[in-house]
């Protein structure tokens, strides 16, 4: 697994950590992390280490990784020529009740295809 996961706080690693362990069932050691740039050639970069590793599956965590997918919140899609899905960081879960319940949606999603 993959994870596009733009920059936070020390408390939203905590969160992304339980996530990942809690409903996604792999231990952050186990996956393979990029923090995206605000530039065209780090995500050429980002892409490019993406193909070479082949994960099985990429989450993007945060509007800098969501817009790598170009695609809304939720929706599936390919990047890298792996599946690939966007949802809310968890710095933007703590204000909005439904984005909770989105994100943790498309945490079982990943976890079915890792």
């Amino acid at each position: 697994m993959a994870l596009l996961y733009d920059r936070g706080a020390e408390a939203d690693q905590s969160v992304l950590t339980n996530m990942l362990v809690r409903v996604v069932g792999v231990e952050p050691a186990d996956v393979f992390t990029l923090e995206p740039r605000a530039c065209g050639s780090c995500a050429e970069a980002a892409v490019a280490q993406l193909e070479a590793i082949r994960p099985r599956v990429i989450l993007a965590l945060g509007p800098l990784a969501r817009a790598m997918t170009r695609s809304p919140p939720g929706a599936w899609t390919r990047l890298a020529g792996t599946d690939a899905v966007g949802t809310w960081h968890p710095s933007e879960q703590g204000s909005d009740a439904a984005h909770k319940r989105a994100v943790f949606d498309v945490l079982k999603q990943v976890a079915s295809r890792r």
